[in-house]
C-alpha cells in the first residue's frame, strides 16, 4: 500500500471587506457558498450543487471601492409593471453577475449608465467578461446627470 504525497496547504490570500472585516479572496466553490448561506448544517449527503438560482447583491456606496470578477454578459432585469397601465414603474437596471473579490461569493452588481458606457467603448464584444476591476463611485458633482466613476482593471499576481 503505497502512501499518498503530502500536499502543502496555502493559506488563502486575505483582504479587508467593505465592513472592515477580514476575508479570503479565493472564490468559494457552489456547495461551499450554499452551506454559508443556506446554513452551517451543510448539504443531505449525496448532493451537491447544481446551480444558484438567487444571488445576493453587491451594492456599490459612494466613497467604497468593490472589487470584482465579471462573469456574465450585461444584461437589462425584468421591468417591474405598474398594475394600472402595464409600463414599468422606472427602467429595469442593468446587472451582471459577478464574484465579490473580497469574499470570494457569487453576487449581482448593478451596472450604472457610467459604468455600463465605458464596458461597451474599451471592451469591445463584451471583452469585460473574465476581467477583474475595481470600481470606486464618487458623489455626484453639482451640474452633472452621473455619478463619476474612478474604475481599474486587475490582474493577478
Amino acid at each position: 500500500m503505497s502512501k499518498k504525497p503530502k500536499t502543502e496547504t496555502k493559506p488563502a490570500p486575505k483582504t479587508i471587506n467593505q465592513d472592515g472585516e477580514e476575508t479570503s479572496t479565493m472564490p468559494a466553490t457552489l456547495s461551499q457558498q450554499a452551506m454559508a448561506s443556506i446554513g452551517a448544517g451543510g448539504l443531505p449527503a449525496g448532493f451537491k450543487v447544481a446551480k444558484k438560482v438567487t444571488l445576493s447583491q453587491l451594492k456599490q456606496r459612494d466613497g467604497v471601492p468593490v472589487y470584482i470578477k465579471v462573469l456574465t454578459p450585461m444584461r437589462l432585469a425584468t421591468a417591474i409593471k405598474d398594475r394600472g397601465d402595464g409600463k414599468p414603474k422606472m427602467e429595469p437596471p442593468t446587472l451582471v453577475n459577478v464574484i465579490d473579490l473580497t469574499d470570494g461569493r457569487e453576487k449581482q452588481y448593478i451596472v450604472n449608465a457610467v459604468l455600463k458606457s465605458i464596458f461597451e467603448e474599451q471592451y469591445k464584444g463584451d471583452a469585460y467578461i473574465g476581467k477583474s476591476f475595481g470600481i470606486n463611485s464618487l458623489p455626484k458633482e453639482e451640474g452633472k446627470r452621473h455619478k463619476p466613476l474612478e474604475v481599474i482593471e486587475l490582474v493577478e499576481d
